[in-house]
């Protein structure tokens, strides 16, 4: 009978590699734009008057934050000629807006239902709208 023995590298879980800075650049990137098309697409299909209250103040929430997220933006990218730590903090604001961005698409696909008669009152579940954004209960 013989006996199989397994190296102690054999069984320690694969490691993942983080990825390069030039692709983490090159995601937060892509993330961004694809969050920006769509809630562009999103906003070109609902009309404003289709948001009750509590949305049309998150919505305006998450758009002063993005422009203020954009506005630090700017100044990392400004200092990142004399600082290369403003680079990871230029990434830090993509993946942020890009977040943003994205809970207001996550609340507007709510509203496009609703206009549209596929409320959510089947599902089981129900949105909850506050400041701090959508929340799905």
């Amino acid at each position: 009978m013989s006996e199989e023995t397994t190296s102690p590298e054999a069984l320690a879980p694969d490691t993942v590699e983080p990825p390069t800075f030039d692709e983490a650049v090159r995601t937060g990137v892509q993330r961004l734009q694809d969050a920006i098309t769509e809630f562009e697409a999103m906003a070109a299909r609902i009309p404003e008057d289709a948001y009750r209250e509590g949305e049309a103040r998150v919505l305006e929430s998450t758009a002063a934050e993005v422009e203020n997220l954009v506005a630090a933006g700017q100044i990392d990218f400004e200092s990142a000629a004399y600082d290369g730590e403003a680079w990871y903090h230029i990434v830090e604001d993509l993946q942020r807006v890009a977040s943003k961005l994205y809970d207001a698409v996550f609340l507007m696909r709510d509203v496009e239902k609703r206009l549209t008669g596929q409320d959510q009152a089947g599902s089981g579940s129900r949105v909850v709208v506050s400041e701090d954004g959508p929340t799905v209960l």
